[in-house]
């Protein structure tokens, strides 16, 4: 177990179409955290970095690619509707 004043980075993997409410929920309890535990951060990870345009159309940015993300302690897959084609993507 860490200790309280260890960093921690947290890896939110998003997609094309994934649900925003995902994507805000994970962030936001990151964001609180922080409050308490302010070596706490996350990014976001997808495919590719830059803009990933989420389900009814808002676009994000994704800070790295799969490839160029840095370590991560923790990896999120945000949920939403999974589709084979988007699954073949992760």
């Amino acid at each position: 177990m860490k200790a309280r004043s260890d960093p921690a980075l947290i890896g939110v993997l998003i997609y094309d179409g994934v649900e925003p409410i995902d994507i805000g929920g994970t962030i936001g309890v990151v964001s609180m955290a922080r409050r308490i535990l302010p070596a706490v951060g996350a990014i976001a990870i997808a495919r590719e970095a830059g803009p990933v345009k989420l389900a009814g159309g808002l676009t994000v940015v994704a800070d790295h690619a799969f490839e160029t993300a840095p370590q991560c302690d923790v990896a999120i897959v945000c949920g939403g509707g999974v589709s084979p084609a988007i699954d073949a993507t992760l």
